[in-house]
């Protein structure tokens, strides 16, 4: 167990939120590393939070904990959640935000975390992220185990973003992310699907425009010209040589993308 915890919110600078949340957690466990991956998430956007932690997440020492809160369900009855995978501990809401790092690390064990006495002891019905998710983690950081945080469950809610389907001619996903320069990746981790692109002939379809070469870098294409290679977050991307794909194109996130077969 390590005493890593990341934070990645939609809470922004301009608040208190954050920093109040780092207190709960140093009351608690004043040896806590805090290790901000981001605070910018756009306001109730859990698919980009999804991406973002899925994206970053293994990055960090195996064993550090995440704490990953883009909650717009905030007080309702959507569950807070301890999520174990192979090389990680994970603690959110069960509201998809999840879903990408199920994707890219084995699951191991998912507990609700219902045990009111790890939690701040004037529990907001506004701030779980200060009032739960910060003290459970803090509790783990220090060694409590999952067991004693929280009741087990089989399963947690996912986003059907990241997921892909098959036919017999194509494997169907979405555009999962577009970056600030407008480069577009793709749900087809490149790991995933390297037999399929590597040495053999294949097409990829976005929107209008049908990818046959892989590239390695931006420069492999004379400024102007789109092109497609594998992103560092491990995912297919296309892009633009210094212009936006994404805005030429008029290419939104959840855009069907389709994979030759």
């Amino acid at each position: 167990m390590s005493n890593i915890i990341t934070l990645t919110t939609d809470f922004g600078l301009k608040d208190h939120y954050v920093g109040t949340m780092k207190g709960a957690i140093l009351s608690i466990n004043p040896k806590a590393k805090l290790i901000d991956v981001t605070h910018n998430v756009p306001a109730f956007n859990v698919e980009e939070g999804a991406y973002l932690i899925g994206s970053s997440f293994f990055t960090f020492p195996k064993g550090t904990i995440h704490i990953v809160v883009v909650d717009p369900g905030v007080g309702s009855v959507r569950r807070p959640i301890l999520v174990c995978t192979d090389h990680y501990y994970f603690i959110a809401p069960d509201n998809g935000v999840l879903s990408l790092v199920a994707e890219r690390d084995n699951v191991k064990a998912i507990y609700h975390l219902d045990k009111p006495k790890f939690y701040l002891d004037q529990l907001s019905a506004t701030f779980h992220g200060r009032d739960i998710f910060g003290p459970i983690a803090a509790y783990l950081a220090k060694g409590k185990s999952p067991q004693k945080l929280g009741t087990p469950i089989k399963d947690f809610n996912k986003l059907d973003l990241f997921t892909t389907t098959q036919t017999k001619d194509y494997i169907s996903a979405k555009v999962i992310h577009i970056d600030h320069f407008g480069n577009v990746t793709l749900g087809f981790a490149f790991e995933k699907y390297r037999d399929l692109i590597v040495n053999k002939p294949f097409e990829i379809r976005v929107k209008d425009s049908v990818f046959s070469t892989l590239r390695e870098t931006y420069f492999d294409v004379p400024q102007g010209s789109p092109l497609l290679l594998v992103g560092s977050s491990g995912f297919l991307e296309v892009a633009i040589h210094q212009d936006s794909f994404a805005m030429i194109n008029d290419i939104q996130v959840g855009e069907r993308v389709e994979l030759g077969v």
